[in-house]
This record gives C-alpha cells, structure tokens and sequence, in this order.
C-alpha cells in the first residue's frame, strides 16, 4: 500500500470505528490480534467515556508508519481504573504511530498522551471536591 491508502486507512479508524462507534469496522483496519485487542479497549473506554471523540490534527506518513497527531475530548461518566464517574469533561492531545502491513492493515500503534491523561484529570477532580 502507498502512504495515502495507509493515511485513509488510519483516518478510518479515528473517524469511523471510534467516532462512530462502529467496531466492526476494526476487522478491516486492523490484523485480527490488534483487531481484538483495539475492540476489547474500545469497549472499557465507552463504559468510561461514552462521548468519546478523536479530532486527526495531523497525519503524516513514510513507508509502513502512519503518524497521527489527535485531540482526545470525553467526559467521564462511567468507572475508569477503579474510579467512579466525576462528570470530569477534558481534551487530551495526543499522537500515535501505526506500523501498517503490505495487505494495508494496521499491524501494532504506539501511543503517546498530552502532559496529562484522562486519569490525571480525573483524580484531579477528585482532590478539588
């Protein structure tokens, strides 16, 4: 695949599978471990933050690395590692790095969170009440 079709496919999978919340599509962007292991986050992450939504700010590409810069904005309403929803509404940036495979699927990401997580603006809520 050239790095257009491997952008496409990344934006696909900010855009379609999590914005949209259409998992199913994960099949199609990913290899069928990173395909379940995506699904199985997605899911804990909607308990957690049911509005979820990634904004693609950048996308760049070379050979088979898709580099994404995204804005990560949810509210917290449901348990997320232990803690009981704070109604806590953040904007996390963020970039990931996806090594994509010859059949234009994701193989394996790496990610990379702004200076604070959604646990850190969570907890913080937490301590201010």
């Amino acid at each position: 695949m050239n790095a257009e079709q491997n952008k496409c496919t990344i934006r696909r999978l900010f855009e379609d599978a999590w914005n949209q919340k259409n998992l199913d599509l994960l099949h199609d962007l990913l290899v069928p471990d990173y395909a379940e292991r995506e699904s199985n986050w997605a899911e804990l992450i909607f308990a957690a933050f049911p509005d979820t939504h990634f904004t693609v700010e950048d996308m760049l590409a070379e050979g088979d690395r898709v580099a994404t810069r995204i804005v990560w904005r949810a509210t917290h309403k449901g348990v997320f590692e232990g803690i009981a929803p704070t109604g806590t509404a953040a904007a996390i940036p963020g970039a990931f790095i996806h090594r994509m495979g010859q059949d234009g699927k994701a193989i394996e990401s790496w990610g990379f969170g702004g200076s604070f997580s959604f646990s850190d603006h969570i907890k913080a809520a937490i301590t201010a009440d």
